[in-house]
């Protein structure tokens, strides 16, 4: 038996992967466990001592401060609606 590297007779059809735009964008509970996790950030937003929920601690900072580095709005009513 031979072995033949031809391509196949007939039309070779190629299909593109589908292309996502939002292929490496973080969804807004991957940025708030980030947010969470960061030391920084505690002084504004921070896990509760049993670890099962999170208390806003200080909003004004949570606003001027945190939101706007991590989310396209920076305000404290859509960011409080989203959860």
């Amino acid at each position: 038996a031979t072995v033949s590297n031809s391509p196949p007779a007939g039309p070779l059809l190629l299909i593109p992967p589908k292309k996502s735009k939002n292929k490496h964008k973080q969804t807004f509970a991957m940025k708030l466990m980030n947010i969470l996790s960061l030391k920084e950030c505690q002084s504004s937003i921070r896990w509760m001592p049993n670890g099962r929920s999170f208390c806003i601690v200080d909003s004004k900072v949570l606003v001027e401060k945190v939101l706007p580095v991590y989310f396209k709005e920076a305000k404290y009513t859509s960011f409080t609606r989203k959860l």
